[in-house]
């Protein structure tokens, strides 16, 4: 996630598709958008305590309420 990678947001490289769109947001799929700016993910965000920067979400005092985020919202197996 620190290089802005995941399965969810990076496979269509590999399968030469179109880059998948929020469903919610109507904006590219990415690593920031997910943790920081997806609407659909606003209460959880805010319940795990997820920084608003991307990069203080993904540092290490931080990382732990990352990751309850990741898991509360069902992105576990996606990304």
């Amino acid at each position: 996630m620190r290089i802005g990678h995941s399965s969810l947001t990076h496979q269509h490289l590999m399968k030469r598709e179109d880059p998948p769109i929020c469903t919610s947001c109507g904006t590219q799929l990415t690593i920031k958008h997910i943790i920081t700016e997806c609407r659909q993910f606003e209460s959880e965000k805010r319940k795990a305590g997820v920084p608003l920067i991307l990069a203080e979400a993904l540092q290490p005092a931080n990382i732990q309420n990352t990751i309850s985020f990741i898991i509360n919202s069902n992105l576990i197996n996606l990304l």
